[in-house]
């Protein structure tokens, strides 16, 4: 069903869409995985997952991009989303390498980097240039003293400020260099 938030959308004065369809997909997974320690070393550990997927969407519901007075959201008669997904994590002493790697300087602090790499697309309004964005990021969480259970944590998403469309928009770019700064605290 749709949503709240695409019938009644009020993004840059959109009008609602009360005639919005229900998607209806068939959606089609294949995969393994795998799990193990000791794998390359006695104190490893390994963790790797592939899966295929294959979805076929009638009345997908995207995002029309028409501006004010006009319906934010709308149905396409049909997509076809399919892809390949690969995952794994390996962890040796201070290192763990997925599609990033960290390293543990101490048991308090913690740099780590991570990629999202994407391949070229085509869709029915367009062809996509693949990309890719690096992030960088430091976390602080001391385990004990009056610091204990608190972590802050700096980051800086797309360092290198690269223009780019992830598949999930519909018209523009994504946000560019981004600047992340937190604190938690665990009770």
């Amino acid at each position: 069903l749709p949503t709240d938030d695409e019938i009644y959308d009020a993004f840059s004065g959109a009008d609602a869409n009360l005639d919005l369809k229900s998607e209806k997909g068939l959606n089609i997974e294949l995969g393994a995985s795998f799990s193990g320690e000791g794998v390359f070393r006695p104190e490893d550990a390994m963790t790797f997952k592939v899966t295929a997927f294959h979805n076929d969407i009638k009345d997908k519901i995207i995002r029309t991009g028409n501006g004010p007075g006009l319906p934010g959201f709308g149905n396409i008669d049909s997509a076809i989303i399919k892809g390949l997904e690969a995952e794994g994590n390996y962890a040796t002493g201070k290192v763990g390498f997925s599609l990033g790697l960290g390293y543990q300087v101490t048991s308090d602090l913690k740099f780590g980097w991570s990629g999202i790499f994407a391949d070229d697309r085509t869709q029915e309004r367009d062809e996509f240039k693949g990309y890719n964005v690096q992030n960088i990021y430091a976390s602080y969480a001391p385990s004990g003293g009056v610091m204990q259970g608190v972590e802050l944590r700096l980051g800086v998403d797309n360092v290198f400020d690269t223009v780019y469309q992830p598949a999930t928009y519909l018209s523009q770019s994504a946000k560019g260099r981004n600047y992340k700064l937190s604190l938690a605290k665990t009770f």
